[in-house]
């Protein structure tokens, strides 16, 4: 027996110098898929739709990963919905949900994610008394091989979105208030992306949604994704009132009530549909929306020769002025049968308390 005992002493030896040499390493232990078949399952009553355009199935997350509160995940080119009855969340109010590839989740588990990790993050305001379903896209061309990235840090207590080429554009990116040296992996293209930083507070009592920008944003920014190995510029977002000119709008907010007997769509054109802030194309009857239409064309606003209602597949315009000025509300009320019409209610009263909002961040 004992010299038995000294050859296996010596093999335990051997293997660990073995270990201990170039490539000669021992393989890492595994770790277990944390994503069921079930995770990718809608839920019955979820409000919360999220289309997954990326290139890769996602696991979603409400507030920071690091919290782990894992909401489900979405297969690449499809859509889930969500139920927000499964979160802590307050009866109105706003939160920030990230998408992480499921592929990195499967790797280092659900509770060692970082900020890093993340491909995509959105905002989400709801109120649950409306019953109202949201509908969030996850932009397209996010980067899920973590080749490229824009460098940027939102120095404002506000959220920053991203809206790509124009004032009411596609959705690139969110910034959580404060958010600092982000990295956003973004596919690189042949040209610039041009972004347009839009600031937004949401009022957690009466759920209204203010998107407002600076001076110095206000006709967009280029930005070029750079190589993930590359020392890249950060990109910063300061609060507009440091900036000459404070505050500014490049958008117009209309107020449609739906009075018809079915749905209504806003189009500035024809087949032009505009998507409300919940992110539908269309009002359900008997509710109503808020629409943001650019209004970026100086102080006196943007025209709209062709603003119209589609109902039932026909065209019907609207009647009277129909200018939009920049930071300025107006009532669109549809009725079941006579004009449509479209009055100024006048510019957008300024929030007056602006503390940081969001929940479970």
């Amino acid at each position: 027996m004992k010299g038995k005992t000294k050859v296996l002493a010596l093999l335990v030896i051997t293997m660990s110098v073995m270990s201990a040499l170039p490539g000669c390493t021992t393989k890492p232990k595994p770790v277990s898929v944390t994503i069921k078949e079930e995770d990718y399952q809608s839920d019955s009553n979820g409000l919360l739709t999220i289309n997954n355009f990326s290139t890769s199935d996602v696991a979603i997350f409400a507030g920071k990963v690091e919290r782990g509160a894992f909401m489900g995940a979405i297969r690449r080119g499809q859509a889930r919905k969500f139920d927000l009855n499964k979160l802590n969340l307050a009866d109105k109010g706003a939160f920030l949900f990230r998408a992480v590839s499921v592929k990195k989740v499967n790797i280092v588990g659900k509770t060692r994610l970082k900020e890093e990790d993340v491909i995509y993050t959105g905002l989400v305001a709801y109120d649950r008394s409306s019953n109202k379903p949201i509908n969030q896209d996850i932009f397209s061309k996010v980067d899920d091989l973590f080749e490229s990235y824009v460098y940027v840090s939102n120095l404002t207590r506000y959220v920053v979105e991203l809206r790509l080429n124009n004032s009411t554009g596609e959705k690139v990116a969110v910034l959580g208030p404060g958010e600092r040296n982000k990295k956003l992996w973004i596919k690189q293209q042949e040209m610039p992306y041009t972004f347009f930083p839009t600031y937004i507070y949401v009022d957690p009592n009466s759920g209204d949604m203010d998107a407002f920008t600076d001076s110095v944003n206000l006709y967009g920014v280029d930005f070029i994704p750079m190589p993930a190995a590359s020392i890249q510029q950060v990109y910063e977002f300061k609060d507009p009132g440091q900036s000459i000119g404070g505050k500014q709008y490049n958008v117009a907010f209309i107020k449609l009530t739906n009075n018809a007997a079915d749905l209504v769509q806003l189009q500035t054109i024809s087949a032009a549909f505009v998507r409300n802030e919940r992110g539908f194309f269309g009002t359900n009857r008997g509710d109503d929306d808020v629409y943001q239409l650019a209004s970026d064309q100086g102080p006196g606003g943007r025209e709209y020769p062709s603003l119209g209602i589609r109902r039932r597949g026909i065209d019907i315009p609207v009647q009277g002025n129909k200018v939009v000025k920049p930071g300025y509300e107006y009532a669109l009320t549809v009725p079941d049968s006579g004009d449509i019409v479209l009055r100024e209610l006048g510019k957008k009263s300024d929030n007056v308390s602006t503390a940081v909002f969001l929940q479970l961040d």
